[in-house]
């Protein structure tokens, strides 16, 4: 294999039995396959990203739910959910993953680049004792320095996720 080659690992358990009554069974077998891998799911982003993926190429190659769902161990439900939403959205961009849903930042990027700077200077150059930030004192800080606007109240809460 030279340094242009690509190739794939899987692995996989099996059972096979013969017509003679016999068989023969493996536990976490690996397999190299060489060659390039055009697949959608080696596109994914994390691990559940490619495993929808994966259900929606395998469906592409006419598997069916029941089968799909046996061979990426997850329910039929849920393998039917994800070819709705491949169909409802428009394919295979549908399965991809989506931002978190929640607030919007109370500051803008602009803003939150400032906030470092006002701390550079340290908390006694902001009148408080002692050159300790905790989080109240970063969140009044941004309130003093009108970083955020006057209809937001900015709780240290929220400061501990800036």
């Amino acid at each position: 294999m030279d340094e242009y080659t690509t190739h794939r690992r899987v692995k996989f358990d099996f059972e096979v039995d013969f017509s003679n009554g016999g068989g023969l069974q493996g536990q976490d077998f690996r397999l190299d396959i060489e060659g390039e891998d055009n697949s959608l799911s080696k596109e994914a982003t994390d691990w559940r990203e490619g495993r929808r993926l994966r259900a929606f190429e395998l469906k592409q190659q006419g598997w069916s739910q029941q089968r799909i769902a046996e061979a990426l161990g997850v329910s039929k439900g849920a393998v039917s959910q994800w070819m709705k939403r491949a169909r409802d959205g428009g394919g295979a961009e549908a399965l991809k993953r989506r931002p978190a849903p929640g607030a919007r930042p109370r500051l803008s990027e602009e803003q939150r680049a400032k906030v470092p700077e006002l701390l550079e200077r340290g908390a006694e150059a902001h009148g408080f004792r002692g050159d300790v930030w905790t989080c109240e004192r970063v969140a009044r800080v941004i309130r003093k320095e009108s970083l955020e606007s006057a209809t937001i109240l900015l709780t240290s809460a929220v400061c501990s996720r800036l």
